[in-house]
Order: structure tokens, then C-alpha cells, then sequence
């Protein structure tokens, strides 16, 4: 079949709107904004925070059962864990060593024990073994990631980082954002996981160890959490706009 050339001028030219129609439609989707994510609320977790007189830090969480734990975390993040009986726990801890050198640590106590209990164990605990309070100077957030926290543990992740590295993020050099079907099921996913970590008794610990390590606020990892809810595709731009331009700013202070 042969067509005439104004047919086929005209075959060419729906084609070519067809294409930029589907274009426009397409991108016109990408940019509508995703409805929020209907998130349960974390449930609270009764933990409780002071500080010694020599400034150690101590986490108390106060939990049914026959034993409890407690858990040293130091300046160079490494920690160590102690299972403690409910009724018998003074004598397990007389045979904890005597240090010759004081120690920088926080401390974490989950179990059976009032907080006046778990403050008489923590001050134990401390004198015995000669801690003071944690020096490492902690790693601040940059006040624009501090805003973009769900792009940030996105770039994190592109680079094989964990939530609690939000802090050591450099921009990415080649980046591939994700779309707007991509960045759903990534923030429903991680909503998930973050949940189920807040849900864990081990993901507790893990959470307060890092967040007592970075000295950050109280409510990052909920602050987090909802954030995620909220987010739209562009946030890992946001966020490496954020890197770029503090990049650049030191780099001019220089």
C-alpha cells in the first residue's frame, strides 16, 4: 500500500504528537505529588536518661522478667553486654574487674528493676569501673539534611550506609533517581523496616547505642520515621543539592 506524501506527512506528524502527548502525560504523572502514607505511630518506649555525678550517660528501660541486661558502649563504638539476674544482681556485678584507668562509656540497662533500682546499678557499675563520660564529639547533622531525613537515608543507602551514618554522606557522582512508583515502594518498605526495628528489643538497644554515640536528639529515629510518610521522589535531590552546596561553601572558604 502506498501512501501520498501529504498522508504521509500527516502519518508523521500524529506520530510525533502522539509521542510528545504521551511524553507531556507521562511527566505531568511523575510530578503529581504521592498521597501521604497512612503510618501507625510507633509505640512508646519507657526509656528513661539521666547522668551521673561523674557524667556518664545511662538508659533505663524497665521490662518484665526473670534476668536483664546491661550494656557498656564506649568511645570508639565498640560495647560490651553483661546478663544480669532479677534478685541476685549484686553479686554478679562484685565480680566485674576493677580497672586500673578510668573508661568513657554510656551505660544501658534493661529489666526488672525500678529506676531506683537501675539508678543504684548504674552507680555501681560506674564507680567499679572507674567510667566517666563519653568524648567523642559526636556527628552532627547538616541542618538541610536534618530537614531531607528520608533523601538522606537514600543517598545513605546508594552508598551502603545505614540510618545511624546519615552524618558520614557524601553526594553521589552518578546519581539515578528514582521515579514516582520506585520512591512509593521504597518509603512504604522502609517504613516497614524502620517499625520493626523500633519493635525489636534488640532494635531498641541498637537505637539508643547510636543515638547516644552521635549525641543526637532524642526523637531522630521517630522524627525519621514520619518523615518518610510524608517524602516525595525528589527528596534524595534535596538532599544531594544539600551535600553539593556545603561542599561548595567549604570549598570557597578555602
Amino acid at each position: 500500500m502506498r501512501f501520498s506524501r501529504p498522508t504521509l506527512t500527516a502519518i508523521m506528524l500524529s506520530s510525533m504528537l502522539l509521542i510528545v502527548v504521551i511524553n507531556l502525560r507521562y511527566q505531568h504523572q511523575e510530578d503529581m505529588p504521592l498521597e501521604p502514607l497512612n503510618l501507625p505511630p510507633l509505640p512508646q518506649q519507657v526509656w528513661h536518661s539521666w547522668r551521673s555525678q561523674e557524667g556518664v550517660q545511662v538508659w533505663h528501660a524497665m521490662q518484665a522478667g526473670q534476668q536483664g541486661e546491661l550494656m557498656w558502649l564506649y568511645d570508639d563504638g565498640s560495647s560490651a553486654r553483661q546478663t544480669l539476674p532479677s534478685d541476685d544482681w549484686a553479686s554478679q556485678l562484685a565480680q566485674l574487674p576493677r580497672p586500673t584507668m578510668s573508661t568513657a562509656a554510656t551505660l544501658l540497662l534493661q529489666g526488672p528493676w525500678t529506676r531506683r533500682e537501675a539508678q543504684a546499678i548504674s552507680a555501681y557499675v560506674i564507680k567499679r569501673q572507674r567510667l566517666t563520660a563519653l568524648t567523642y564529639p559526636g556527628s552532627d547533622l547538616l541542618i538541610c539534611l536534618s530537614e531531607q531525613l528520608p533523601g538522606a537515608l537514600w543517598l545513605a543507602q546508594q552508598q551502603n550506609k545505614q540510618w545511624h551514618q546519615l552524618a558520614q554522606l557524601g553526594a553521589l557522582t552518578e546519581p539515578t533517581w528514582p521515579d514516582r512508583q520506585q520512591w512509593q515502594q521504597w518509603r512504604q518498605q522502609q517504613a516497614r523496616q524502620l517499625r520493626q526495628n523500633w519493635l525489636s528489643t534488640t532494635g531498641q538497644i541498637d537505637i539508643r547505642r547510636h543515638l547516644a554515640y552521635h549525641r543526637w536528639s532524642d526523637d531522630l529515629y521517630q522524627q525519621l520515621y514520619q518523615a518518610l510518610g510524608d517524602s516525595q521522589r525528589t527528596a534524595p535531590q534535596q538532599a544531594q543539592q544539600c551535600l553539593l552546596t556545603t561542599s561548595t561553601s567549604s570549598d570557597t572558604r578555602e
